[in-house]
């Protein structure tokens, strides 16, 4: 085989796998998306509870400050907002939620569909990392 011919087929490779790589992402993002717009409208609502008071008295100062661009919902989280409001809802978090949260989170990683989409990703990332390397060559110690 001759060396153009052999550059053609590794090329190819690389090809491939770019290709591959490219349809596992776009799986991951349709999905994201999917997600997403599923959760907006559970977003809104909650956002209208707590604005409303259902959600406690907390999280309706925080909704009506964060609605008028005071702080934001990041800010609440990460301690940003230093309010005594924020710190309480943070202390709740932590506390209730996030246990809830962790447990929510190791269940949906025992799916079988998120499972071969992971694993589906790590392939063609495995392929394409394959097929570089047989484009690059080998590579003197330096």
């Amino acid at each position: 085989m001759s060396m153009n011919q052999e550059l053609q087929q590794m090329l190819e490779q690389v090809r491939q796998a770019n290709v591959e790589v490219h349809a596992a992402t776009r799986a991951q993002r349709e999905a994201r998306a999917v997600d997403k717009a599923a959760h907006g409208d559970a977003d809104k609502e909650l956002a209208s509870k707590r604005c409303s008071g259902e959600e406690g008295r907390d999280w309706q100062t925080l909704q009506r400050r964060i609605d008028m661009n005071i702080t934001t919902m990041s800010d609440i989280l990460t301690g940003v907002d230093t309010s005594e409001e924020a710190r309480r809802v943070r202390d709740h978090i932590q506390r209730e939620a996030l246990p809830r949260m962790r447990a929510q989170f190791a269940e949906s990683m025992g799916s079988d569909d998120l499972a071969v989409q992971v694993q589906g990703l790590r392939d063609a990332q495995q392929g394409l990392a394959v097929a570089l390397r047989s484009v690059q060559g080998p590579h003197e110690d330096r």
